[in-house]
């Protein structure tokens, strides 16, 4: 399950800042298995008309399919190019 939020044109500038409560509840059939619980965070800017610049990070505690970590961090940067 998500549930997230943006905010539009933040700073003026055109594009959005979201956020993202996760939550996962793997299937049973996996063992060793765990709930995960996590943050998405992401700053979508237009730079160009034709270019989207997306930095982003994810924050995750108890990864299901790590058992060995209780919290990882992934940070993220895409790229969206109109023709």
């Amino acid at each position: 399950a998500t549930l997230g939020a943006a905010y539009l044109k933040p700073l003026g500038v055109k594009g959005e800042i979201g956020a993202a409560a996760i939550w996962m509840h793997p299937h049973e059939v996996v063992p060793g298995t765990r709930d995960q619980y996590g943050v998405d965070l992401y700053w979508r800017i237009l730079l160009t008309p034709n270019l989207w610049v997306t930095p982003g990070v994810q924050f995750i505690w108890d990864p299901s399919l790590n058992a060995t970590k209780d919290f990882v961090s992934i940070p993220g940067l895409k790229f969206r190019w109109f023709l």
